[in-house]
C-alpha cells in the first residue's frame, strides 16, 4: 500500500508544475492567435484575388460585347440584312413633309448642348425667302 505521505511527495511536481501553466499559455496563446490571424489574411488575399481575377475576366468580356454590338450596329451590316428582316424603301406617296406656320415663325427657342436640332423644310412658295427652321427637340416635345 502507499503511504500518505508517498502521495503527497509525487503530488509536489504536479503543483509546482501547475503554478507555470499560466506563464507558459500566455505565450502560447498569443502565437496561437496569431497564427490563426496570418491564416486569415492568406484567405481573404486569396478570395481577394480570385475576385480581382474574376471581374478582370468579366471586364474582357464587356468589352467584347461592346465590340460585338457596334459590328452588328454598323449601317452597312443592317443595310445587307434589310431585306431579310422585311425593311423596304417607303414610296414617295408615304413620305409626307411639315411645313412650318407663318405663327411659329416668332423667336425660336434657344438650344442647349443636349439637345439635338430639328430641321423643318420651308414651304416652296417661302424657299426663296429663308432657310430651313432650326427647333429645338425639347420645344417639340412641350408643343
Amino acid at each position: 500500500m502507499t503511504r500518505p505521505r508517498d502521495i503527497r511527495r509525487r503530488a509536489v511536481p504536479l503543483t509546482s508544475w501547475l503554478k507555470w501553466l499560466p506563464v507558459l499559455i500566455l505565450p502560447f496563446s498569443v502565437l496561437f492567435f496569431e497564427t490563426w490571424l496570418n491564416v486569415q489574411t492568406r484567405v481573404n488575399d486569396y478570395e481577394l484575388f480570385e475576385l480581382n481575377q474574376r471581374m478582370r475576366e468579366l471586364q474582357r468580356s464587356l468589352d467584347a460585347l461592346k465590340v460585338e454590338e457596334a459590328r452588328l450596329a454598323a449601317m452597312d451590316r443592317i443595310g445587307v440584312r434589310a431585306p431579310d428582316l422585311g425593311l423596304v424603301e417607303p414610296n414617295p406617296s408615304q413620305i409626307k413633309t411639315i411645313y412650318r406656320s407663318e405663327e411659329r415663325d416668332s423667336a425660336p427657342p434657344a438650344c442647349t448642348p443636349p439637345y439635338t436640332v430639328a430641321r423643318i423644310a420651308v414651304a416652296p412658295e417661302e424657299a426663296a425667302h429663308e432657310g430651313p427652321l432650326e427647333v429645338c427637340s425639347a420645344a417639340l416635345q412641350r408643343r
